[in-house]
């Protein structure tokens, strides 16, 4: 009687024993095969992301490439002579302006100091008068670095005269790429004025 309830337990604790090793058994597997999906899914979706953003790429080097090609289809046969628009310049007028009303004036007349400044400002010694330094140039495109020979004599009405001429995009103008900038305080509505400019032609159409 004792070996038939002791052969029963065994083969109740085997059975239960079992059963714990299948259960534990089907968790590991479920957990397993969670774990393949879930890496394979992470695999497939950082494909995907990843043949998004090689789209993304080529679909904005391709926009770049074409505002590319535009900009310099529109600065072909520009105009070489471009920058006498600012040698043209004439710098200071309403200093000029009121050194003129001031000189006919009987307190100062023959006053020399007013002359002086009157034709210094007048002068070709305060005009904008760039220097070409060193260029490169090939078969479609040309480079030059132009220099402003000496410092000049503005004021803030000038300033904004000439950033415009710069930055236009009229037809006609070529490529303007501003390399120096300084300005220097004169007195109270003056400054002078350093510019370096980078100009760049192009010769043919992409």
């Amino acid at each position: 009687m004792k070996d038939l309830f002791l052969e029963k337990l065994g083969l109740y604790l085997i059975n239960k024993k079992n059963r714990y090793i299948i259960f534990f058994t089907i968790i590991f597997l479920f957990a397993a095969s969670f774990t393949i999906s879930y890496m394979k899914y992470m695999k497939i979706k950082a494909a995907e992301d990843k043949f998004i953003d090689i789209s993304l790429f080529a679909n904005d080097t391709l926009i770049k490439r074409k505002n590319l090609k535009d900009f310099i289809n529109s600065k072909v046969n520009s105009d070489s002579n471009y920058l006498e628009v600012l040698e043209k310049l004439n710098l200071k007028q309403s200093t000029v302006y009121f050194l003129n009303s001031t000189k006919t004036h009987i307190a100062f007349e023959n006053n020399s100091s007013l002359e002086n400044r009157l034709n210094f400002l007048t002068s070709k010694e305060n005009k904008i008068n760039f220097k070409e330094e060193k260029f490169n140039s090939t078969e479609f495109i040309k480079e030059t670095f132009q220099k402003l020979i000496s410092k000049v004599e503005v004021d803030e009405s000038d300033l904004i005269k000439i950033l415009s001429i710069i930055e236009n995009e009229s037809e006609n103008k070529p490529q303007l790429i501003i390399t120096d900038f300084k300005i220097d305080k004169a007195n109270s509505s003056s400054f002078l004025l350093d510019l370096n400019i980078l100009k760049r032609e192009f010769y043919k159409k992409l």
